[in-house]
């Protein structure tokens, strides 16, 4: 009778133990949770990131800590950490239409031009009125048929959609063709409908400056950047405009103005390397890549850009080795196996810089 007493005991302790272990867990994911959406909300993603990933330790299925994770890795510009947790976090939180806009962004950055297409029109599908996603829909189509087929699309939207946004999307089609009028009207329409449309002014930018309309294109990537969200590759792009036309000082103090109010911000610091490497001022370029990759150690553009800042610097043999790890990291990467192809004389490149023919309205190539 004693020893089923001790057995009842012991079997009724070790129950406790299991049931608060599992408590523990709750309390802690409910605990670190709430942490976490709160400095997201504030804007501190530092903070919120390192309350996610303590969520994840105790809820390997958390859907809103793989998202939120996602768009904090999307909103820094580190895309390659991004695409897993957006695409995690999209299964876990099917009708999340943020997560899939982004992961939509990142399909077409990686050239994968349908599944972004199909993310598109599954938004479009739920959220008609979505202004983003009838312009990742237009990015996305690459042939003459892909393009029939969009025009469809937008029209059936036309009368449910955002007006702006399919103005512009379409104007974004027109121009891939090659026709310039249509899209300024498509532009200038959009314009009329929202005049805060930032997408619409960089679409007039990208048009002005495909036609040499220098001036009238820099005015309209000063608004597409003034009306933008401090994270945002359209700030960039307003500074690559001002380094192609020659004012790499206005670029460098758009970008030093970035990364001064969203210092988080990677792609700011790696523009900083890229002109202070053009400018020969090796250390201010090995400043602003520590910047970047401190926060992020395998960003592709930093790491090439390490590569070509070792190479001026007479380091042959430790940038020949860095090329070839990247190599392994990244093999669809053509600019680093050009990179390693021509290793004495580096090409500059800019991680913004995408084909003339096509409208830079959403995030660049990952591995152009």
């Amino acid at each position: 009778m004693r020893k089923l007493h001790l057995f009842l005991i012991v079997a009724i302790a070790s129950l406790l133990a299991i049931g608060s272990t599992g408590c523990t867990a709750k309390a802690k994911k409910i605990y670190h949770l709430s942490r976490a959406n709160k400095y997201f909300d504030a804007g501190q993603y530092d903070q919120a990131e390192i309350e996610y990933i303590n969520v994840l330790r105790n809820d390997q299925e958390n859907a809103d800590a793989y998202g939120r994770l996602g768009i904090i890795y999307f909103e820094e510009g580190r895309y390659q950490s991004a695409a897993p947790f957006l695409f995690r976090g999209s299964q876990l939180a099917t009708n999340n239409l943020e997560l899939h806009l982004k992961l939509g962004f990142i399909y077409l950055a990686m050239g994968k031009s349908k599944e972004a297409r199909d993310e598109a029109s599954f938004i479009l599908a739920q959220k008609s009125q979505d202004k983003d996603a009838p312009l990742l829909l237009a990015e996305s189509a690459t042939t003459q048929t892909e393009i029939a087929d969009v025009r469809q699309q937008l029209q059936r939207l036309s009368q449910v959609g955002d007006k702006a946004a399919i103005e512009v999307a379409s104007g974004m089609l027109s121009f891939q063709e090659h026709d310039f009028k249509t899209a300024e009207a498509d532009f200038q329409r959009a314009e009329v409908l929202d005049p805060k449309s930032d997408a619409a002014y960089l679409a007039s930018g990208t048009l002005n400056l495909a036609q040499n309309n220098l001036k009238q294109a820099w005015a309209d990537f000063k608004t597409a950047a003034d009306l933008s969200p401090a994270r945002s590759p359209r700030r960039l792009q307003y500074a690559q405009f001002e380094i192609q036309t020659g004012n790499s000082a206005s670029a460098k103090n758009i970008l030093s103005e970035m990364a001064k109010k969203t210092p988080d911000y990677i792609p700011a610091w790696v523009g900083l390397a890229e002109i202070a490497l053009a400018e020969k001022k090796s250390d201010e370029c090995a400043a602003s890549l520590n910047k970047a990759l401190a926060r992020d150690p395998e960003n592709y553009d930093a790491l090439l850009l390490q590569g070509r800042l070792d190479l001026a610097q007479g380091e042959t043999a430790k940038a020949i080795a860095e090329l070839e790890r990247m190599a392994k990291t990244f093999p669809q990467a053509s600019r680093v196996h050009y990179q390693l192809a021509t290793p004495i004389s580096p090409r500059p490149f800019c991680c913004w810089r995408k084909s003339a023919s096509k409208m830079a309205i959403l995030i660049p190539p990952l591995f152009p």
